[in-house]
């Protein structure tokens, strides 16, 4: 799972939509929101630099492999953040 973390303060998980990947919120989103929280940006599975394992596409499992990677990153409680 790729994540693009900027600024400091408590975790903000920033997911974006189906067509796009982290870069919709690189810019001025997270110039506004770094300041204020530690901002993580995920790369959804099968987008952007995230791999999805074959057949795994379905929003359990999207959900099911960003819990993963965010435990991994130590993130433990954050708010989310989400558009489609």
């Amino acid at each position: 799972l790729r994540l693009v973390q900027a600024g400091e303060g408590p975790d903000l998980v920033v997911i974006h939509g189906a067509l796009t990947d982290h870069r919709d919120w690189l810019g001025r989103p997270l110039a506004a929101l770094a300041p204020h929280f530690r901002v993580t940006l995920v790369d959804r599975p099968g987008h952007g630099g995230s791999l999805r394992p074959r057949f795994e596409a379905d929003a359990h499992a999207q959900a099911r492999q960003i819990a993963q990677g965010l435990r991994a990153a130590a993130i433990e409680r954050a708010l989310v953040l989400g558009h489609s």
